[in-house]
């Protein structure tokens, strides 16, 4: 199984983490953001966030490929 991606926010409680999740009994990919509450250790996740289906995760990698590729330095 792939790992997830915990990369940091603004916050120092919260992070964004992209992984696979499954969600109503199907196999989807998470972008979510997650958060440790006060006094606990392990991240909880938020209401914000997605589940995609690995057929629309495919046009969302395309579309951030294009974003990246014409990016200004």
């Amino acid at each position: 199984m792939v790992d997830a991606l915990h990369l940091p926010m603004k916050r120092d409680n919260e992070k964004l983490v992209i992984g696979p999740n499954e969600f109503n009994g199907k196999k989807t990919a998470t972008i979510r953001v997650y958060y440790i509450p006060e006094g606990e250790e392990d991240l909880k996740p938020t209401k914000r966030g997605v589940n995609l289906n690995y057929e629309d995760l495919a046009q969302v990698i395309a579309k951030l490929q294009e974003l990246d590729a014409n990016h200004p330095e």
